[in-house]
């Protein structure tokens, strides 16, 4: 009897079924490798909507630390500037990914200051002169990483102080917008604003001038009630006659400041006078309580000495009495 007709002849129903469902599934698996064999010889997975992060390098199976998301999408690279990755080869490559879907992805910010086709750069100053522009469109959704690396490589090539002072402050505002939200923002924002303030020293006759960070840092200090600091910045600011509003130096938020400080200092002369109230009300009392105790501690002997002075005298006046009998 052939194999064929021992399957027609079997009875179980259910074991026919079983069958049918494994060579279903077998079939739909090779049908599916095949699509997939196809789809990557076609060159389209390569190229396609997803970037998958690489497996780590010590084996674990586990992505990167630079990459933010298991699954990134990614941009077409035809839509970007020539040298687009390798001006942001210092990026992790999820922060470059979101650079780039910032300005080439279907979901862009409105008022980006870019050429139409980004193709159109011939040079990363130019592109990177423009990113600057375009920096308050991009600011809320940039990276921090991409922007440090992204300013950085545009200080580097400027020549001009004034371009330099304009670029450190554009900084300055990002680190500032993100104090709350990033542990490490205010302290950058504080470090980029002091040595810009030195740039300018240097650099400019800053005589009759606005010197941004100047003021960022005054604002910073007041708002963390360091107003010590703050008033040796605006001293800086009169002695070299820096503008903080047109035709308007330092003297007016100076003496502003100072008003604060003098608040402060009254309102801790006043907590200090009523501790030190407190204080001596709680050594009035303590002493009191002292002399209290020492008074009962004192009654108490006198007590015990008058009740034994008394029984001294009872036990006498039994003995004089047995003589007597």
């Amino acid at each position: 009897m052939s194999s064929l007709s021992v399957v027609y002849d079997l009875t179980d129903y259910t074991a026919v079924m079983a069958v049918c469902i494994v060579l279903t599934v077998v079939l739909a698996a090779i049908i599916v490798a095949m699509a997939v064999m196809s789809y990557v010889k076609s060159g389209r997975l390569s190229e396609g909507t997803f970037v998958v992060p690489a497996a780590s390098s010590d084996g674990s199976g586990d992505a990167p630390d630079d990459t933010a998301a298991a699954v990134t999408p990614a941009v077409d690279r035809s839509l970007l500037p020539v040298f687009f990755d390798e001006l942001c080869a210092g990026m992790p490559s999820a922060d470059r990914e979101k650079f780039a879907l910032l300005i080439a992805g279907e979901e862009k910010p409105a008022n980006l200051r870019y050429r139409e086709p980004l193709t159109s750069y011939d040079t990363e100053k130019e592109f990177l002169k423009d990113t600057f522009l375009s920096f308050d469109a991009l600011g809320g959704q940039l990276p921090t990483a991409a922007a440090e690396e992204l300013f950085s490589e545009y200080v580097a090539m400027l020549r001009s102080p004034a371009a330099i002072t304009r670029i450190n402050y554009k900084m300055v505002r990002f680190y500032f917008a993100r104090r709350k939200s990033e542990e490490d923002a205010l302290g950058k924002c504080i470090r980029l604003c002091k040595k810009d303030i030195g740039f300018n020293f240097d650099k400019f006759d800053v005589a009759g001038r606005k010197v941004p960070s100047l003021k960022r840092l005054i604002l910073i200090y007041t708002a963390q009630k360091k107003y010590l600091e703050a008033l040796n910045l605006c001293d800086e600011a009169i002695s070299r006659e820096v503008l903080e509003r047109k035709d308007e130096g330092y003297e007016e938020r100076r003496a502003r400041i100072l008003g604060k400080l003098r608040r402060e200092e009254e309102k801790a002369a006043a907590k200090a006078a009523k501790a030190a109230e407190r204080e001596e009300a709680r050594k009035a009392r303590a002493a009191e309580r002292a002399a209290a105790k020492k008074a009962r501690a004192a009654a108490a002997e006198k007590a015990a000495a008058e009740a034994a002075a008394s029984v001294t005298k009872d036990s006498a006046g039994e003995s004089d009495n047995g003589g007597a009998v």
